[in-house]
């Protein structure tokens, strides 16, 4: 694998929360999407197992176990754009309680899905020489879904 810029990433958002037929790439990439437009930071994608602690008498020593997994959030910067239909999306499941689903494509032509929970689309003004921003988060709520070109 080759390292790279972000230069050429893009970001899409489904077009409606129906769920995929399957939670793979397959079932992903049948779903319709927008593409978010203007985005200066596409963040960071984690996912984080929280820690189960087990101390037992007889040996003194603290064993530390995998419990569950967070997947973790995406928050990203962006020029705001009011017609851009991507930004409008993300604005409409910020209002919604539903899963939308996320696609990223790579500029090497990999994909990564996930489907998750808008949380927030937040208008960010700064100073007079400023480009109006906006800054939108989502909170993931399935596995993250890698598809090799």
């Amino acid at each position: 694998m080759t390292v790279a810029t972000n230069a050429g990433n893009k970001f899409f958002i489904s077009t409606t929360a129906t769920p995929p037929a399957t939670y793979d790439a397959t079932g992903y990439a049948a779903l319709t999407y927008a593409e978010v437009g203007e985005i200066t930071d596409l963040g960071t994608l984690s996912a984080e197992y929280n820690i189960t602690e087990h101390n037992p008498i007889g040996d003194r020593n603290l064993q530390k176990l995998k419990g569950t997994r967070d997947n973790g959030s995406q928050d990203l910067t962006l020029g705001f754009d009011s017609v851009d239909a991507g930004q409008i999306a993300m604005q409409a499941a910020n209002d919604s309680d539903s899963n939308y689903h996320f696609k990223i494509e790579l500029k090497s032509g990999d994909t990564i899905y996930y489907s998750g929970l808008v949380t927030k689309f937040d208008l960010v003004f700064g100073a007079a020489d400023d480009v109006v921003g906006a800054e939108t988060s989502v909170a993931i709520n399935k596995q993250r879904v890698y598809d090799a070109a």
